[in-house]
């Protein structure tokens, strides 16, 4: 079943929002310059000034736990799942301290013996011209485990929402398939059979790889909501002019809502049949309020689908995502600095554009 418009999706019995794929801890570390000398444990042997310690910090991360505890901090009144797979290990613990910590159940959580909880280590650089870039390490662990056998159906069932990703950090999902593009395709199929609206988001690896994007472009027919960055849309499609490239994957590939968010460029894109092309231009973040952008994406992500949950206009939807990915650069973890949607609502009215 696909969703054609926002009447429909209105109008379903179902309610809440899962989440099924990747949940991992992220190591941030604090932003580097080259050429400087960093401790990163001084503070065991010396304190004060001696040997001041890199401030590294511990959160979640991963699409499952960044979106779902987004949204819990927007104020959900819908039911919140998050299915994955941890180790039996402190990482594990804290991916289950968070949730709970956020008011979501951890009780979908899958855990095995063989294989650690999924970690990415992110470091921040500044170079010379003062420009951030960040750089990650990641550890599949657990998540490369995860198996589409592994989703639990039954606790989908009475969902409105179903989102799956990372597409190409979940190894099992990722591989090939003749007819579905994907074995992501297979998943969607089947939410789709159950009257849930499908979302898929993906991660993006070297530029000399983008030829994994080429695979999605069937899976693509199952996915009602695609949310992706300008470089994933490119991938995919080609096509490096956004606009473009977001009507393309409406058009040619068959997702009925496509949203390419561009970062810092300046402009978020929204398509769908029933609105045409829909434009958002970003906030103008000042620099005080700006401490890194990791989850930036995942926070704008939370907001388009907290928003066409709650039955909004999809261009409000679209300018609400923009507000909560704007909100989410104040700190350097992934969902340490979202707020309630009030607060998001009043920062979108209130803010200027970029």
């Amino acid at each position: 079943m696909k969703f054609i418009n926002q009447s429909i999706l209105n109008d379903t019995k179902q309610n809440g929002i899962g989440f099924v794929g990747s949940v991992i801890v992220d190591v941030v570390s604090e932003i580097l310059e080259p050429g400087n000398l960093v401790y990163a444990d001084g503070a065991k042997y010396l304190s004060g000034e001696d040997y001041e310690s890199e401030d590294v910090q511990y959160s979640i991360g991963g699409m499952c736990t960044n979106n779902s505890i987004d949204c819990a901090k927007m104020g959900a009144k819908y039911p919140i799942c998050v299915l994955g797979k941890i180790g039996l290990d402190e990482n594990g613990s804290r991916i289950r301290d968070f949730l709970k910590k956020n008011g979501i159940s951890d009780e979908f959580l899958m855990e095995t013996h063989d294989h650690p909880t999924s970690v990415t280590h992110v470091l921040y650089v500044r170079d010379s011209s003062q420009t951030i870039n960040r750089t990650f390490r990641y550890y599949f662990g657990a998540m490369g485990d995860f198996y589409p056998e592994n989703i639990d159906y039954d606790v989908l069932r009475d969902l409105k929402i179903v989102m799956v990703g990372y597409g190409l950090l979940m190894p099992r999902f990722d591989i090939v398939d003749v007819d579905y593009g994907t074995q992501f395709g297979r998943v969607f199929e089947k939410i789709q059979t159950m009257g849930i609206t499908t979302c898929l988001d993906l991660v993006t690896p070297k530029r000399d790889r983008w030829w994994k994007f080429k695979r999605f472009r069937k899976t693509l027919k199952w996915v009602d909501i695609l949310s992706i960055g300008e470089d994933q849309a490119e991938g995919i499609t080609g096509i490096s002019d956004e606009q473009a490239a977001v009507k393309s994957l409406v058009e040619d590939y068959g997702v009925t809502t496509a949203v390419v968010h561009c970062g810092d460029k300046g402009t978020n894109y929204l398509y769908s049949a029933s609105t045409g092309m829909v434009s958002q231009r970003i906030f103008d973040v000042p620099p005080e309020e700006y401490a890194g952008n990791t989850g930036a994406g995942d926070a704008f992500t939370s907001g388009l689908l907290h928003g066409i949950h709650n039955g909004w206009e999809l261009p409000h939807c679209l300018k609400y995502a923009t507000a909560a990915a704007a909100v989410s650069l104040g700190s350097l973890t992934t969902t340490d600095a979202m707020r309630h949607e009030d607060y998001i609502i009043e920062y979108m009215e209130t803010r200027p554009l970029k």
